[in-house]
């Protein structure tokens, strides 16, 4: 017969058992390397995924780049279809459309800012992920408004201007500096007001208001955000504001005389969201995951000239740290700050551009 206390050490051992057995599968690490474990063998399952993007996402060096990382890290075959598509603005617009229809989504993931992602939210278009699941390190703030994106680089908004027309000694020195009568023509700028949210957002709708009063004198034209023919030509030699500097830094590797110039620091956040009813879901958000990686966020860097601002060793987040060591404003808007300065965006923004348009040349 078993005394009481053989019986306690065997269900002793038997509870040590359970814990090593069970234990690399409830820690912190062995949880994710067993999450990503299932999600690359559902990714590989799926074996591609389609997304539309109208910006270089979409250019095949930069989908072969991450189907090369992908394949090296993770060791699975994923193809990934990017193509060309009509602006986010209007993308957004059919999703929300495909949704209200209960048609699957064009796209299997949508990269989009901050702004952009407003308009999906409450829409039943986008699908919550537990994106910490897959990686304890991933912060709070990394984590876009309803759970779906996970932002993996920013854009900043910056100062575009032909190297050969603007001397060293005739560049900005800031924002105030456009206002400068010696700029008069020379300044392009968007129709739709890009920028100017931005500079309120840091400084104040009064501040934004009177500089574009001062400002507005020197506009010698428009073009889109990335539209840099103007520029290149030297037909409107300063470009204020574009948030595609990553493509003129693009055109200026292939010779066109452009240079780039942060006049404050205003980044939008790039996140990559998962939508709901997609077709390959699991392969959407590896393809996500990964581009949060040192392999992605380099790929990142060497096709978009951008990183993310989260992550440490990144340009953004180095750019970032030395700019509020220096006491320097830095705005990282979010949806929220996008619905709380919703009169912004929908009225001073517009305001800005009537005033322009009716002082400009």
């Amino acid at each position: 017969m078993m005394s009481f206390f053989g019986i306690s050490r065997l269900r002793t051992n038997a509870l040590v058992s359970m814990l090593v057995l069970f234990g690399g599968i409830c820690s912190g690490s062995d949880a994710q390397s067993a999450s990503m474990e299932e999600l690359v063998k559902a990714a590989q399952k799926e074996g591609s995924l389609n997304y539309i993007d109208r910006s270089g996402f979409s250019a095949l060096k930069f989908t072969k780049a991450i189907e090369r990382g992908i394949k090296k890290k993770y060791g699975i075959t994923l193809r990934i279809n990017g193509t060309s598509g009509p602006s986010m603005s209007k993308m957004v617009s059919r999703l929300i459309q495909e949704r209200r229809a209960n048609h699957k989504p064009s796209t299997d993931l949508i990269r989009l800012s901050t702004r952009q992602r407003v308009r999906l939210l409450g829409k039943g278009v986008t699908e919550a992920v537990d994106w910490r699941a897959y990686d304890k390190s991933i912060k709070p703030e990394e984590i876009s408004g309803d759970g779906s994106g996970l932002i993996v680089a920013a854009r900043y908004v910056a100062i575009v201007y032909n190297s050969n027309k603007i001397t060293k000694d005739m560049v900005p020195n800031g924002i105030e500096d456009l206002a400068n009568p010696k700029y008069k023509g020379m300044i392009g700028t968007t129709p739709y007001g890009t920028g100017w949210a931005e500079i309120a957002l840091l400084h104040g709708r009064d501040f934004a208001l009177g500089l574009a009063k001062k400002v507005a004198p020197n506009i010698g034209g428009y073009t889109g955000s990335s539209a840099f023919e103007p520029v290149i030509t030297g037909q409107l030699p300063i470009f204020a504001f574009s948030t595609n500097a990553d493509l003129a830094l693009e055109a200026k590797a292939k010779g066109a005389p452009l240079e780039v110039m942060v006049p404050f620091h205003a980044y939008l956040m790039g996140s990559v969201s998962m939508l709901k009813g997609s077709v390959k879901p699991n392969a959407a958000r590896l393809f996500t995951i990964f581009l949060r990686t040192a392999e992605g966020q380099q790929i990142l860097r060497t096709h978009r000239k951008e990183d993310s601002p989260f992550i440490k060793n990144s340009k953004a987040y180095e750019v970032i740290k030395k700019a509020k060591a220096a006491g320097q404003r830095v705005l990282l808007y979010t949806e929220k700050d996008v619905t709380k300065n919703n009169d912004i965006f929908r009225k001073m923004v517009p305001q800005i551009n009537k005033l322009i348009k009716s002082r400009a040349r």
